[in-house]
């Protein structure tokens, strides 16, 4: 079947991947893809893994934001250093038709130590032909007890913008999110 856009499909392509921060204090680790075009190109996190035993109970270790910094590169930041254990991110990049996407805003939001809820201010979007995902997330949590680590949540709250969420408020915690406008 041939869609409106004339294309047998919405999407040109689907590519599953990690990528990793090493064991040796490094913030950041990247990750090749096939080139798509960033204008086209969602990125979904699909959760991560941590190799890091030693440090099982320190958020800013295991935990980080991903973004699709060019055609060809998904980078990850964590929030802290750690010479025991790597970092895994798991995602998934899916490229739609040209045509489909009208823009990809992306971006993090500071929950500074002591606050619950702040907000990012985002391009104008039709908040009925949009999504919000999350990207993961930056923090400089260090070992708390096991319950307490505070996992934040985004949303799209108005046509311009985007609301973090967490149930605590300790430590400093950057949600990472994607804003999707379709036409």
């Amino acid at each position: 079947m041939v869609a409106r856009w004339g294309a047998s499909s919405l999407i040109q392509s689907v590519q599953d991947g990690s990528v990793s921060c090493s064991a040796s204090n490094s913030l950041t680790g990247t990750a090749t893809i096939a080139a798509v075009s960033t204008a086209n190109a969602l990125l979904v996190v699909r959760g991560n893994t941590t190799s890091d035993a030693t440090n099982s109970q320190v958020d800013a270790y295991q935990t980080g934001t991903i973004a699709l910094t060019n055609a060809t590169t998904v980078t990850v930041t964590r929030g802290g250093q750690d010479n025991n254990g790597n970092i895994t991110v798991y995602f998934t990049v899916v490229e739609f038709a040209p045509g489909v996407v009208r823009s990809i805003q992306t971006s993090t939001i500071a929950l500074t130590n002591g606050v619950t809820s702040n907000t990012a201010a985002i391009s104008s979007v039709n908040t009925l032909k949009s999504m919000c995902f999350y990207t993961g997330k930056q923090s400089n949590q260090g070992a708390l007890a096991i319950g307490t680590v505070h996992w934040p949540y985004v949303a799209l709250t108005s046509a311009v913008l985007v609301t973090a969420t967490r149930v605590g408020n300790v430590n400093l915690e950057q949600p990472g999110f994607a804003v999707v406008e379709f036409f």
